[in-house]
């Protein structure tokens, strides 16, 4: 889309490979740098276009967002709510 901040896909070098989204239109991805993928760090484009970087894994980030103690700027406010849920596949 153009907005990339100099962001690249895989398999170029230290591409984005994006493992999840939020039904706001948030892409949540893995840069592939370094080489060893226990480090590579998410990296969340917002659905207003702003790009941040964390340098935690995917769960890590999962766990820092649900117990607030990592903000995704962009994100609404209520974001996770008090009592959020996680949901499997199958329901």
């Amino acid at each position: 889309m153009g907005d990339t901040e100099d962001y690249v896909p895989y398999p170029q070098p230290g591409g984005l490979i994006c493992w999840a989204e939020s039904y706001s239109g948030d892409g949540f991805y893995w840069r592939t740098s370094p080489a060893d993928p226990n480090a590579w760090p998410v990296v969340v484009r917002g659905d207003n276009g702003d790009w941040s970087e964390f340098p935690v894994g995917a769960v890590e980030f999962l766990v820092g967002v649900y117990q607030q103690t990592i903000h995704v700027p962009g994100m609404p406010k209520n974001f996770p709510s008090d009592d959020p849920q996680v949901l499997g596949l199958d329901g």
